[in-house]
């Protein structure tokens, strides 16, 4: 039985866990920062599989899973863009900001019209490209190697994309769902 509940149970602990970062990073506790958003973006992803693969969705899931996101990312987002020494670069920031605040927004309108917002394979890839970035942010405060900064000056044209990709693709599907009524 604890097995359908342990999806949850990573969802609750990326919550718990996630303001950590920033106090790690202002204490310059580094590699403590990048082991902890390691783990959390492990917990991101495992979360949603184990709770397909166990056949354990659950209504609480469906809200803790995106509401730990939000407050990993935001968390990682702020420390990585504003607190550490090699940081983010800060149109992620206000790029993913004015996204997510708008889907909290649209989110909050549609499920007052009893609409429930389903996931994007394109928030999927977003959320992938954004902890990896998150991960090698961290890296680079512990051990900065000129592969690592290639690969996030690479990666960032990419990541910026595939948020505004992902947002325009979201807002789409929110005016198709109130469209529909």
């Amino acid at each position: 039985m604890w097995l359908r509940d342990f999806p949850n149970f990573l969802s609750a602990l990326r919550i718990f866990l996630s303001p950590l970062i920033p106090i790690l990073i202002i204490k310059k506790a580094y590699g403590f920062s990048l082991l902890l958003t390691i783990l959390l973006a492990i917990t991101d992803f495992l979360d949603g599989y184990l709770a397909r693969k166990l056949k354990a969705q659950t209504t609480l899931g469906k809200f803790l899973d995106p509401v730990g996101d939000k407050v990993f990312t935001f968390f990682a987002l702020i420390s990585y863009t504003f607190l550490s020494d090699y940081r983010l670069p800060m149109a992620i920031f206000l790029s993913l900001f004015l996204r997510d605040i708008t889907l909290i927004f649209g989110g909050i309108y549609l499920k007052k019209r009893n609409f429930v917002p389903e996931p994007s394979v394109f928030g999927k890839i977003t959320t992938f490209l954004v902890s990896v970035e998150l991960i090698l942010v961290a890296f680079l405060n512990v051990y900065y190697l000129q592969s690592m900064k290639i690969l996030l000056d690479f990666l960032f044209p990419i990541t910026l994309t595939f948020i505004w990709i992902s947002f325009v693709h979201y807002l789409y599907k929110g005016f198709r769902l109130l469209q529909n009524t």
